[in-house]
């Protein structure tokens, strides 16, 4: 069967001479062909597994290795090992031997862990290679021991493995060591800076911020950290600019309060109460009682366009502007008196009176045509006011009055019916060139004037819905009994009622006059 092979190596084995002997001769083999000389030749090399080989083997790895060539070929059935028994089949009722008793040097095999080495061998005479039992070693850890201990190249490779082990756990645990180190060191220090912030921000500095580089959660907590305080600090200023500006507009509300009249007229024949109620702080809403004359009072309510303190200051230019007014009225009547004194002699009384009144027909027209250039020459263009503005005159209960572009007056008269003031014109401070109508009635005995802005008729309950001027007639007829201060009071009562928890939209303010009986 070798024939034509040029050369040829492995596990071979030769049949022994009985055939019920179930170990065969097992050899290393290897045949090579050469020409030499023109000479063919043939080397063959047979070193038959012996004990020396055996014995040679051990000495050199320290694994007890053990021959143990069966003939019968090995096959494997659904992952089962089986050795066949082709050379000496069972008979019938022949009890089958132990195969695994002794090794091929008729050495008894210890009842410890055996590995079996299955390998291909090749039948000398045949040349048919199958898979064959071919070695057993035993496996304990006394052996493993020795093993390792003895100076057997198995030995040397386990101890080779071993450091190689430790070597490498010690690295694995040196990195671990390291990163340990690094990690606390990095998670120390972002707390410990992360505590120094704290002490900043303790001192009130919450310009300090926290400088970490990483990316993990103690990153993500300094970032924060960093936000929380730039907003506080933010947050810090714009209060700081707030409880100035709120400082602001206490002065500005304080100075205000001094704008408005300190003491009412007397008079005989009315009664006058009036309040404002600001919606921001400073109210753009003014009123004034003013005695021009002893008996002759002027009466204005007006409404700057906006709120707030640009609508204060606007107030305050119409109020210097009225009184400078009222000023030259009060004047003007003096004068005239002093000059009819002066030429009448006696008879001056009575025709000072009627000097003054023919100077006082017209004044309320004239006074607010002048408020007006006055207002269009000292404010923006988009800043106006709606006013109302009557003189009152004691002693003939004669009431003039002008309005301009204001909610028209309600008049209840004793009867119960009322009437809406409304002659005058335009707002004053839109155009210079407006015209102004003036008007007179008389106020009797329980009548009452009630002059009020539109933060009292457009006040809005929590659905939306305003008071209206309305309801303003009908209370002010179904309380028409009640004193000025009284009326003033339960309106009030009855507006805050309306609006609920609503916060308030506009200034509210009222001018109350009742005539005495």
């Amino acid at each position: 069967w070798s024939r034509g092979r040029s050369d040829w190596s492995g596990i071979a084995y030769a049949l022994p001479p009985d055939e019920k002997e179930k170990f065969g001769s097992a050899s290393v083999r290897a045949l090579s062909r050469a020409t030499v000389d023109g000479h063919a030749v043939t080397l063959l090399l047979v070193v038959p597994v012996s004990r020396a080989l055996v014995q040679e083997y051990r000495d050199r790895t320290g694994i007890y290795l053990r021959p143990y060539f069966v003939i019968g070929a090995v096959k494997d059935r659904g992952g089962q090992i089986e050795i066949g028994r082709e050379r000496h089949p069972q008979e019938p009722g022949e009890e089958i031997e132990k195969t695994f008793g002794k090794d091929q040097f008729g050495e008894s095999l210890s009842g410890a862990l055996a590995y079996l080495v299955v390998a291909p061998a090749t039948n000398w005479e045949s040349g048919v290679s199958q898979p064959h039992l071919l070695f057993l070693f035993d496996w304990s850890w006394a052996v493993a021991s020795k093993q390792f201990l003895e100076n057997s190249e198995m030995g040397v490779v386990w101890r080779q493995a071993l450091k190689i082990v430790g070597i490498t756990f010690l690295v694995l645990e040196l990195i671990a060591l390291l990163a340990a180190g690094w990690m606390t060191r990095a998670v120390t220090g972002t707390v410990h800076k992360l505590y120094r912030a704290t002490e900043f921000i303790k001192r009130g500095d919450f310009s300090h911020r926290v400088n970490v580089r990483s990316h993990d959660q103690l990153g993500e907590l300094a970032s924060a950290f960093n936000e929380m305080s730039a907003n506080i600090e933010v947050l810090l200023e714009e209060r700081v600019v707030h409880e100035r500006l709120e400082r602001e507009v206490e002065i500005a509300a304080e100075v205000q309060a001094r704008l408005f009249p300190g003491r009412v007229p007397d008079l005989i024949s009315v009664e006058i109460a009036a309040e404002c109620r600001a919606a921001r702080g400073v109210a753009g809403d003014y009123y004034d009682y003013i005695e021009v004359t002893p008996g002759l009072v002027a009466l204005a309510l007006g409404d700057v366009s906006g709120k707030g303190v640009s609508a204060s200051l606007v107030m305050s230019n119409l109020q210097a502007t009225l009184r400078a007014q009222a000023a030259i009225t009060a004047e003007r009547l003096s004068m005239a008196e002093r000059a009819v004194a002066v030429s009448a002699g006696d008879g001056s009384k009575v025709l000072a009176r009627v000097m003054a009144d023919a100077d006082i027909e017209g004044a309320v027209s004239r006074k607010v045509t002048n408020i007006n250039k006055q207002l269009c020459q000292s404010t923006e263009g988009n800043r106006f006011a709606t006013l109302f503005l009557a003189l009152y005159e004691d002693r003939t209960r004669t009431l003039r009055y002008t309005n301009a572009g204001h909610n028209a007056a309600i008049l209840v008269r004793r009867d119960g019916t009322a009437e809406r003031l409304s002659t005058g014109g335009m707002m004053v401070g839109a155009f210079d060139w407006a015209e102004y109508e003036e008007a007179r009635t008389t106020l009797e005995p329980g009548e009452v004037l009630m002059i009020f802005s539109d933060g009292i008729s457009e006040a809005e309950n929590e659905a939306g819905e305003e008071y209206s001027e309305e309801r303003i007639v009908n209370f002010t007829i179904e309380n028409r009994a009640l004193s000025a201060h009284d009326l003033r009071r339960v309106l009030f009562e009855e507006i805050d009622k309306w609006s609920g928890e609503r916060e308030r939209g506009d200034d509210q303010t009222l001018l109350i006059v009742k005539a005495n009986e």
